[in-house]
């Protein structure tokens, strides 16, 4: 599930936002758990979201995590880049699944947790799903996340069921770099989240 939903006017590039009052009851009615892949964050007194976000989903205000609501507003800045990850063409997993093993990889990665090797060999196969011009011809590099924005843009609003047959296999898996600041936060807040599977 990709989408171009636009992005807050005040949101930071950091993706740690301000969190309105109605906001933060949302997130607290939700125990800060994302509708798309189920992660559960922590509010602490520098970042009071969790880094989740409340967007207006189906019409009606949603908790998402920070990897899931860029999927759904693929065309947001995040620390000073618009290519904030990777499309791939990945019919049979979800943006959930995907964004909880992106967070698990990315996390043992960075925090050099004992399954860190596994982690490397799992994600270089995630990067193999890249979405190319092979499949999508509005792909001129490899799993670009702005081109798939421009080809979401481009879309007319009569033609939205039609497309949406065309990005129903696109799934979006976020950079390393990008995001650091975010996985190290939720590391440090959930740590059990991210324990070696037995």
């Amino acid at each position: 599930m990709i989408l171009n939903l636009p992005d807050r006017p005040t949101m930071p590039e950091s993706l740690n936002y301000q969190v309105t009052r109605r906001e933060w009851e949302i997130l607290n009615e939700s125990e800060f758990t994302c509708a798309c892949c189920g992660f559960v964050s922590k509010s602490s007194p520098e970042v009071v979201s969790g880094y989740m976000e409340v967007i207006v989903f189906k019409d009606r205000p949603t908790v998402f995590c920070a990897l899931c609501s860029s999927a759904l507003r693929l065309g947001r800045t995040v620390n000073g880049t618009t290519n904030h990850g990777l499309i791939l063409h990945a019919p049979d997993i979800t943006q959930g699944q995907l964004s909880n093993a992106a967070r698990i990889l990315n996390t043992a990665i960075i925090e050099e947790l004992p399954y860190q090797h596994g982690a490397n060999a799992v994600q270089a196969k995630f990067q193999r799903m890249q979405a190319s011009k092979k499949d999508y011809l509005f792909m001129v590099d490899e799993g670009s996340t702005q081109q798939t924005v421009n080809a979401l843009k481009s879309v007319r609003r009569n033609f939205e069921a039609e497309a949406s047959k065309i990005f129903k296999h696109l799934r979006y898996f976020p950079s390393r770099a990008t995001y650091r600041h975010v996985f190290q936060y939720w590391y440090r807040t959930n740590p059990d989240y991210f324990a070696k599977p037995v």
